[in-house]
């Protein structure tokens, strides 16, 4: 019984009479339980719908969507090698660095 009053008072509290979607929903469902489902599917559109010109930017722009990359230019971007020439023998391995890279290659 109790779990039925707390679910109440969450539905009340949150949704009053002069919400438009809790009203539609209560006139379309008897069950508790689908007014819930229909009010929350129904925010959750509205959420959607409102967020559409923000995913049409991060489309573009993927960069955005990672922690710190909003300043790297180079992501996504293939990048040159830091070494310019390799030469092994039978004891040892030299690696030759170039004295100048680009940070990323267009």
């Amino acid at each position: 019984m109790l779990k039925y009053v707390f679910v109440f008072l969450l539905i009340s509290t949150s949704a009053n009479a002069k919400n438009f979607i809790v009203e539609k929903c209560f006139a379309e469902f008897e069950k508790y339980s689908d007014v819930a489902y229909c009010i929350d599917s129904t925010r959750n559109e509205n959420i959607r719908k409102a967020n559409v010109e923000q995913w049409e930017f991060l489309k573009k722009n993927p960069r955005y969507r990672f922690p710190g990359q909003s300043l790297n230019k180079c992501f996504g971007l293939p990048r040159e090698s830091k070494i310019h020439r390799v030469e092994s023998t039978n004891d040892r391995t030299v690696l030759y660095y170039k004295s100048s890279i680009k940070p990323c290659i267009r």
